[in-house]
């Protein structure tokens, strides 16, 4: 875990220990393997051979998925040049259009499960001067968003805190509060 300072907050970046299996995320995508480590149900009740005959259930399309397994895992929808460490992982199993025409979000589905299987998922919590958690969040495949994302959330408590901060303010003026009872808002 990395414990970093921004603009007066505690920023906790870390591996995502507790991220769900990619697959459970979007309904009707189901990933079928013959790979001992990485089995999982098909609620389909399809086989590898059934796709490989071309038996898909209606409104269903398969795509092979290759993975390049030695140290780490890396997937992709094309071919690897290594005969030894690289072969058909096994097949992705979605709706038809769940993708697009052109399929253009398979390759960062793809691209993310990578990122859970290697341990690649990060998450963040924002802590104030108090102690308090601002926000906490988990699942980020990609640390320059996860940033992005933290520098916001902060920006915009900054803003709030100034916005109630001069509100505050504002009343006790209309309400004549002593100045020396102002200053220590």
């Amino acid at each position: 875990m990395e414990v970093l300072e921004i603009k007066g907050f505690e920023v906790k970046i870390g591996y995502d220990e507790s991220c769900w299996m990619y697959d459970e995320l979007w309904d009707g995508v189901h990933f079928l393997s013959n790979h001992r480590d990485y089995d999982n149900e098909c609620s389909l009740d399809l086989t590898i051979e059934d796709i490989i005959e071309g038996n898909i259930p209606e409104g269903y399309e398969a795509v092979a998925i290759n993975s390049y397994i030695h140290g780490g895992i890396a997937l992709s929808l094309g071919e690897f040049d290594c005969p030894w460490d690289s072969g058909v992982f096994g097949f992705l199993v979605f709706k038809t259009g769940e993708f697009g025409e052109d399929k253009q979000g398979l390759e960062g589905f793809v691209n993310g499960w990578q990122a859970i299987l290697n341990g690649h998922i990060y998450y963040y919590s924002i802590i104030d001067s108090d102690g308090e958690i601002i926000e906490s969040c988990g699942g980020f495949t990609n640390m320059d968003y996860l940033e992005e994302e933290v520098n916001h959330i902060i920006d915009q408590e900054i803003e709030n805190r100034k916005v109630k901060r001069t509100n505050r303010i504002k009343t006790m003026i209309k309400n004549r509060v002593p100045l020396e009872k102002r200053m220590a808002v």
